[in-house]
C-alpha cells in the first residue's frame, strides 16, 4: 500500500528542519578551520541558518492557525446540524428513513 504524499506546508517544514540540522553540522564541524574565507563562510552559514529558523516558526504558526481556523469551522458546522436535528426531529427521522430504505433497496438488487 502507498504511502500517503506529505501535505505541502508539511514537506515544507520537513525541509526547512533538514537544512537546519545540516548547517548546524556543517558549522561544528567547521569550527576547527581558520581563516578570513572560513570565518566569512561560517557568518554567511550562521545567517542562513537564523533565517531558516524564522521561516519554520513562522510554517509552523501558519499550519497551527490554518487547522484551528478549519477546527473552529468544523465545530460550527457540527453545532448547526445538531440544532437542525433537535429543532426538527421527525425531518430527521424522515430522511434517515428514506436513506434506509435506498441503501437497503440497492444492496437488495445487488445480491440478486
Amino acid at each position: 500500500m502507498a504511502e500517503p504524499e506529505a501535505a505541502p506546508a508539511d514537506q515544507v517544514i520537513e525541509d526547512l528542519q533538514t537544512v537546519i540540522r545540516d548547517l548546524e553540522s556543517l558549522l561544528s564541524s567547521s569550527s576547527e578551520y581558520a581563516g578570513d574565507k572560513m570565518q566569512g563562510a561560517r557568518k554567511q552559514a550562521k545567517e542562513a541558518l537564523a533565517a531558516a529558523r524564522r521561516r519554520l516558526a513562522q510554517l509552523q504558526g501558519d499550519v497551527m492557525s490554518r487547522a484551528r481556523d478549519a477546527l473552529g469551522t468544523a465545530r460550527e458546522a457540527l453545532d448547526a446540524g445538531e440544532t437542525y436535528l433537535r429543532d426538527n426531529p421527525w425531518t430527521a427521522i424522515g430522511v434517515a428513513a428514506g436513506i434506509g430504505f435506498l441503501l437497503g433497496a440497492l444492496l437488495t438488487r445487488r445480491g440478486s
